[in-house]
């Protein structure tokens, strides 16, 4: 790969992921006014900059160890579900 074609493909995840970071907090379950959240009304505003921006911000960051430790989080969980059916089995075969 060429140095431009590489920072043509750097270039072009950077936007996704710019245009991502913006459009995500504006996408939500409860329907707001962004007027009345920029203006500073209430509920509007804490809807988009307490609970929305907020979430983009920190949970969708690009950063390796995140990403390590949402993994190690899924392996645990999925460690202690499989544990605990194999402890119902070995009940179940023992009673």
């Amino acid at each position: 790969m060429t140095g431009r074609r590489f920072w043509g493909a750097i270039g072009v995840c950077a936007a996704i992921f710019a245009i991502t970071a913006v459009a995500s907090p504006l996408i939500g379950s409860t329907r707001i006014d962004y007027s009345r959240a920029f203006a500073g009304l209430s509920p509007d505003r804490e809807i988009l900059f307490y609970a929305r921006l907020p979430r983009v911000l920190l949970k969708r960051r690009v950063h390796p160890a995140s990403l390590t430790q949402d993994a190690a989080a899924g392996r645990a969980g999925h460690f202690l579900a499989l544990k605990k059916r194999i402890e119902r089995h070995r009940a179940r075969a023992a009673g």
